[in-house]
């Protein structure tokens, strides 16, 4: 289960409904007196802040579960615990738990398995050492063979590798330029994983095509 991407998804899901106090004041049945308003609202921003920091005290006292779905994620929170975060009280009426959902799904890239929004993008733009160790040897490769100093095979011998395995690799030195900026920055399709980048004929010519297959969805 690739936790950080959890932790990460999970985190912000919960900063974003304190980024609203009016919602959450609802939505978790808080008793907050008028006089009271603007301060409690001042500290849901403050508490929204250190979520996204991951006070890892202040999810435990804010989060009772997480549920890992096909289709997404559920966040379990308890009012009680928001309530005593903003030094206000619940209702009678407050439920036990207020239920969130997060639209994201466990997808398989290569060995890995990659938390991924609907677009595209992961809930956890980390860079894969693997593409980036991939783009820089595609460059580094493409800058000696335009000295003209040595061929593909003599490259392939010196490096231990077989000539076609230079030439896939090459192809990446031809990406879009931001498909290369999105790679480094962890932000490609999440489903992009580097056997797949250096398979036969995976590197389309055309950037368009490319940025189809290797960019999320536009929002």
């Amino acid at each position: 289960m690739p936790a950080p991407e959890i932790e990460t998804l999970v985190t912000e899901r919960v900063a974003q409904v304190f980024d609203d106090p009016l919602e959450l004041m609802a939505s978790a049945c808080l008793e907050v007196p008028a006089d009271l308003h603007a301060s409690v609202t001042a500290s849901a921003r403050a508490l929204a802040a250190r979520l996204r920091s991951k006070e890892h005290s202040l999810v435990r006292d804010l989060i009772a579960g997480v549920e890992v779905q096909q289709s997404g994620i559920v966040i379990h929170c308890t009012p009680a615990g928001i309530a005593a975060a903003l030094g206000v009280d619940t209702a009678a009426t407050a439920p036990d738990r207020l239920t969130l959902g997060a639209q994201a799904r466990l997808t398989r890239s290569g060995r890995a398995l990659r938390l991924v929004h609907d677009s595209g993008t992961q809930a956890s733009c980390r860079p894969e050492r693997s593409l980036s160790r991939l783009l820089a040897q595609a460059h580094g490769y493409w800058r000696e063979l335009r000295r003209g100093e040595l061929d593909i095979k003599t490259l392939a011998a010196r490096e231990g590798v077989s000539a076609s395995w230079i030439t896939r690799v090459l192809r990446l030195a031809f990406l879009a330029p931001d498909i290369t900026t999105a790679i480094l920055k962890g932000a490609q399709h999440g489903k992009l994983e580097a056997g797949a980048l250096v398979s036969t004929g995976a590197v389309d010519p055309d950037w368009s095509a490319q940025r189809k297959l290797y960019l999320p969805a536009a929002k």
